[in-house]
């Protein structure tokens, strides 16, 4: 029974020498984290490969998709949902969207498209629009016409009446198109 007695007081005292052990090497270990701390704090960001932004990667990307897919106030309030107030609409449209967008010219210079076959079609789609204008976007004689124009129906515009309100936007796009393969299997 003494035997028994003195190995519990021995790894005992052996599990206290351990135990302090171990508490010196995590202090020795604190103080060279908090030296370390403060160098890298004086450290320029280059240095220690961060971004020059202030925003990290996934918030810039979060704000390009969110603005993407809306107004700025929709992108600002997307951003809000999901990360909290973290920057304000200004931030988000010029900080973040429009960094993102500088290289886009810089990417459409450097591809260069294969030269296509002669079976190769050239295709050019072109489409318009009238779209209403607010009076202040009109041109000067589609506005003076649009204030001394008089309507005969209040709601709606008359047959064959002319609305001076509207301006043309039109949308082209040019493209190859290979044409399709015609067989009995297609």
């Amino acid at each position: 029974m003494v035997s028994l007695i003195a190995e519990l007081e021995t790894r005992e005292t052996a599990a206290r020498v351990r135990v302090e052990e171990l508490e010196a090497e995590i202090a020795e270990l604190t103080s060279r984290l908090a030296g370390e701390r403060e160098v890298r704090s004086r450290l320029p960001d280059a240095e220690l490969s961060l971004p020059t932004h202030m925003h990290s990667h996934g918030l810039r990307r979060l704000a390009v998709l969110e603005a993407v897919r809306g107004s700025y106030d929709q992108a600002k309030e997307a951003i809000d949902r999901s990360c909290g107030r973290v920057l304000g609409k200004r931030q988000a449209e010029l900080l973040l969207v429009v960094a993102a967008a500088v290289d886009v010219d810089d990417f459409h210079r450097c591809r260069i498209p294969l030269p296509s076959t002669a079976a190769t079609a050239l295709v050019m789609q072109v489409d318009g629009k009238g779209v209403f204008m607010r009076p202040e976007a009109l041109r000067p004689a589609t506005l003076k016409a649009h204030l001394n124009g008089r309507r005969a129906l209040r709601t709606r515009l008359a047959p064959g009446e002319k609305p001076h309100r509207k301006r043309m936007a039109t949308l082209a796009c040019v493209f190859d198109a290979d044409p399709p393969r015609v067989g009995p299997m297609t």
